[in-house]
Parts: C-alpha cells; sequence; structure tokens
C-alpha cells in the first residue's frame, strides 16, 4: 500500500479528511494507470508523494498526447494513455485552434429529475476511424444514451435529435415541445442555441401551428422522406385544440412582443438548463426575457469534451445559476493563479488551497487517460472549503486565450462584461447581436477593436459619430474599472482607448462557418471566440464592414 502525503500541515481535521478523499482519487488513478505506457513513462508505480507526482508528471497539453493518441486512432493500439477499450473519440470545438480528438472509455448519461423535458441541440453526423470507433462529440453520444434509456422523459422522440442541420433540429423540436404543455425542463449545451431556438420559434410560430393543426410538418425541412416519415408517426396526427391553444398564446405574446413566452406555452416550466457563464454570459439576459421571472435559467453541470466528461454539478441552481461544486472523487483538480498562467514554471494549488474569490486556471488528472493536463478553463471560487466533506464551488469564467497589447491579457470575460455595460448605459437603445474583438495595431500606440453587430431600435437609425464616441469612451472606463493592467497601460500610454467598427448583418454567421470548416462537431457545439487573433476570422471580419 501506497500512502500520499499531499500537505505537511495536518492541524486541522477538516483538511485531513480533505486530503484523504482527493489523495484516494489520484492514488486510485495512478494505480488503475500504472502498466500504460504513459504510465511507465512518467513513472506512476514509484509516486507515493506530491512532490514525486510534480516531478515525474509536468504539467500537460495536447501535444503531450497527441502521438499516442495517433498511434490508437490509426492502429488500435491499446494500454498508451488509459487502460480499457476506446468507447469514441470526441472532437473538441475547435474555438481556439484546430479540432483535437480525445477518447473515451466510458459513456455517461444525464439523469434529469424533471418529468418531462425539451432538448434544443443539432445532431453530429456521426464518422468513425478507419479501425470503425465511433468519432461524436462527447454532448450528443450522451444525450443518445440518455434518451435511449428513458424516451418518456422528453417531449420529442430521438429522430428529432438526429438531425445534423442547427436550424431544421430546433424547428422539428420545437414542434414537438409546443405539442406538451407538460414540459417541466429544456436542456441546451448553450445558452446561444436556447436564444437562436426562441427567435426560430417568433419567426415561424404560425407554420408550427399550423404543422400541429395537421399532424404534418412542413415540406421545406431538411430531412429525408424517411425521417419525416417517422416524425409525422410520433406527432400521433392532427391536434386541432392544441394549436387552437398555442395560436391564442401566441397572438397575446405578440401584443407584448414575447416577454415570458415561454412559462406560457409551458405552464409547468420551471428551469431551462444551459451554459451561460464567462463569454456565454452575453446572451443570459437575452434568454431570461423570453422566459420571464418564474423560470430558472442555470447550468447543471461542468462538463466538457476531455473524460470523464463531467468536473462538477449544480447543487443549487436558484442560489447559483451557474457555480459548480467539484467532483474531487472522480477527478484530482489543481489550481494555477490566474496570474502565473503564462509563466513558465507556475504555482500550483491543491483543491484545499484555494481561496475564496480568487481565480484560477484549473488542471485535471483524470481516470481517462490525461494527468495534470491544462484544458484551459479560467475559474472563479466561489466558497472554498467550509468542511471536510464539501469541495470548492467555482464558477467557469472563459478560456485562458487571452488578448495582449503588452500584458493586461484581456478576456473573454473582460470584453462580454464591459460590453453588458455599454448595453445598460449609454447604447441602452441598441442590442449588441454578436462580437469579436482583435488587436488594431495600426494607430500608436495600440488599440482593442471590437467588431459589433448590432440592431438599432425604433426608431431605425444608425449610429451617430457622436455615439460612436461615447460609446468607445464608455468601454475604456470598463475595461480600467474591471482589469487593472488595462488601466495601467492606459495610464502609461501604452494601449490607446479602444475602436468600435460595426459589421453588416450576418458577419457571425460566416464566421460560424470558418469554425465549422475545423472541425466536425455540431454548429451547436461551437463557441464563438470573444477574443482572437486569428488571421482567418479577422480577414471575415474585414471584408464584412458596415457601410
Amino acid at each position: 500500500n501506497r500512502s500520499l502525503f499531499l500537505v505537511t500541515k495536518r492541524s486541522c481535521s477538516n483538511r485531513l479528511d480533505i486530503l484523504t478523499m482527493t489523495s484516494s482519487t489520484l492514488l486510485r488513478i495512478l494505480s488503475d494507470n500504472t502498466e500504460t505506457e504513459v504510465g511507465k513513462r512518467w513513472d506512476f508505480a514509484s509516486i507515493h508523494s506530491l512532490e514525486v507526482f510534480r516531478r515525474n508528471v509536468p504539467l500537460t497539453c495536447y501535444d503531450d498526447y497527441q502521438p499516442y493518441i495517433e498511434r490508437m486512432v490509426e492502429k488500435g493500439e491499446k494500454n498508451l494513455i488509459a487502460r480499457g477499450e476506446v468507447v469514441f473519440y470526441a472532437p473538441t470545438s475547435g474555438t481556439t485552434s484546430k479540432s483535437k480528438l480525445l477518447p473515451r472509455f466510458s459513456a455517461p448519461t444525464l439523469k434529469f429529475s424533471t418529468k418531462k423535458n425539451l432538448l434544443l441541440l443539432c445532431w453530429h453526423k456521426d464518422t468513425t476511424t478507419s479501425l470503425g470507433v465511433p468519432i461524436t462529440p462527447a454532448n450528443c453520444a450522451v444525450i443518445g444514451a440518455t434518451i435511449d434509456a428513458d424516451q418518456s422523459a422528453y417531449a420529442a422522440p430521438i429522430e428529432a435529435y438526429k438531425i445534423d442541420d442547427l436550424i431544421t433540429a430546433l424547428y422539428v423540436q420545437l414542434v414537438f415541445g409546443l405539442l406538451d404543455p407538460s414540459v417541466e425542463n429544456i436542456w441546451s449545451p448553450f445558452c446561444p442555441t436556447v436564444l437562436t431556438a426562441f427567435k426560430l420559434l417568433i419567426e415561424e410560430w404560425k407554420q408550427m401551428v399550423d404543422n400541429i393543426r395537421t399532424g404534418v410538418l412542413k415540406q421545406s425541412l431538411r430531412i429525408t422522406d424517411a425521417q419525416k416519415k417517422v416524425l409525422e408517426e410520433s406527432m400521433g396526427g392532427s391536434n386541432p385544440q392544441r394549436a387552437d391553444d398555442l395560436e391564442a398564446i401566441f397572438n397575446q405574446s405578440n401584443s407584448e412582443n414575447f416577454e415570458a413566452l415561454a412559462f406560457r406555452l409551458w405552464p409547468k416550466l420551471v428551469t431551462v438548463d444551459a451554459l451561460g457563464s464567462g463569454p456565454l454570459s452575453f446572451y443570459v439576459p437575452k434568454v431570461k426575457y423570453y422566459l420571464g421571472k418564474e423560470v430558472c435559467l442555470f447550468s447543471s453541470v461542468y462538463a466538457a469534451s476531455e473524460g470523464p466528461g463531467l468536473f462538477g454539478i449544480n447543487k443549487e441552481p436558484f442560489r447559483h445559476p451557474s457555480a459548480y461544486s467539484l467532483l474531487t472523487e472522480k477527478v484530482f483538480f489543481e489550481f494555477i493563479p490566474i496570474a502565473e498562467v503564462e509563466s513558465e514554471n507556475p504555482k500550483v494549488y491543491l483543491a484545499e488551497e484555494v481561496k475564496k474569490g480568487e481565480v484560477y486556471e484549473i488542471v485535471l488528472t483524470t481516470n481517462e487517460g490525461l494527468y495534470r493536463y491544462r484544458i484551459g478553463d479560467i475559474v472563479k471560487i466561489i466558497e472554498a472549503f467550509s468542511n471536510g466533506s464539501q469541495s470548492p464551488l467555482i464558477d467557469l469564467l472563459g478560456r485562458t486565450k487571452t488578448l495582449s497589447l503588452h500584458s493586461e491579457k484581456l478576456s473573454d470575460f473582460h470584453v462580454s462584461k464591459a460590453l453588458d455595460a455599454l448595453g445598460k448605459g449609454p447604447w441602452k437603445q441598441y442590442t449588441v447581436k454578436d462580437f469579436i474583438v482583435t488587436a488594431d495595431l495600426k494607430p500608436i500606440p495600440p488599440r482593442h477593436q471590437f467588431w459589433l453587430e448590432i440592431t438599432p431600435a425604433y426608431p431605425c437609425v444608425d449610429i451617430t459619430a457622436s455615439e460612436r464616441t461615447a460609446g468607445e469612451a464608455f468601454l475604456d472606463t470598463q475595461l480600467a474599472k474591471i482589469n487593472g493592467s488595462y488601466a495601467s497601460g492606459r495610464e502609461k500610454n501604452m494601449i490607446s482607448s479602444p475602436k468600435i467598427t460595426l459589421l453588416t448583418s450576418g458577419t457571425f454567421a460566416k464566421i460560424i462557418e470558418v469554425l465549422k470548416q475545423r472541425s466536425p462537431v455540431t454548429e451547436a457545439q461551437l463557441k464563438m471566440p470573444r477574443t482572437t487573433t486569428d488571421p482567418e476570422l479577422i480577414a471575415v471580419l474585414e471584408t464584412n464592414l458596415k457601410p
């Protein structure tokens, strides 16, 4: 038996309990994978202390595993990074780089506590490796297994989710959702997909209601005749009574700009479960508009393509909509302070050492072949350990991908927060539909360039020069408030005031097309980067300027 002493201070019994839990997690992971090629390379068998663990195993990234994964994919080699058979390969979204394949050795399922759920997502057209192992996004694998386990818990049949065109998929899923007034929960991977669904619902509700009245889906849907037949059979024929009820709800909601539409359509709706933290917080107020005060918008799990998939769960959604208790019994977590993320030898802390209110990059050791892996997620500690039975409560702020003109490290979180304040302040008469921030190196000193797609409110007028100038000044002030290094750079004249550039409608749809070409994941899984230095994305922005 090996014992793992993670710290030397033993004055607090709570910490001893925590150490027992975290050390047993790490020991189990190392013991399970001692005989793998990576386990032998880093000599897992000799690890008996945290010091030896950190000495043997460096902080890692995907490049450290890529040669092994290529051998697994191309030759079917086993026991390279983890024991067991690969169930499927999960592609990452490719937001900040080329999509990567991550082996998954298990396929967990979700379990919803609500009796009837409406899922909003786009299915991935599954492919396989040359040896026949499936390549599919983790969320599709999980959702497919979840629905198969109990189809009665879902408003739409499994066939409604096996559609690889997002708008078509959402249309069909919404039709089934409208058919069922007992929906209690709506689930989607990300808030932007929920927003897209409600916009589609408002645009197409008359057609959807007609489909329900006749029991026949519209002909223009991008599905096969076979799919259409199966879906229409699942609709159960015409339903004029439900169609009449829906028509009355939509007509009433239309007169009130569709505010709180969801609760009117589904009186039993309690929650909408979709990730809306970090850079996705930009979409939260837009989604909440359609939900109303009675419905809680939250995210139930902290998950990613990297195994084991689930890293944390939200135990108190009504108190903390996007805060997760880390699953320290399944994953060994370490934390790099935000100020150290670009250091060659950053300080690394254990789960029981993090401090409330501080921001860290998260590091994972899992039983699925990733050891001291820098996943790239930035988290804020909402609550540290208060007793030995709890794990840290974290909020997901975004990615380590930042934009710097000197050393300000402007993150997704910073730009999202500044733009949110702009929409509530001097630009409250406009709606920012989407945005990206880049570095404009032409002026001296350089500046951050905010590329915005906007929708003016009534009366429909363009932004004046004075409004643009006021908006730029406001963003400058907000960034200085929330980013001390930015404020210092401005004070020292290392950074110019930001520039706002308006884009033509549809520009970000073109960005999505570029991202889709890089990755085999579904459109619903793609995450829009909020800061970028990507030349290809910048070229799209520069060719779509608003006249």
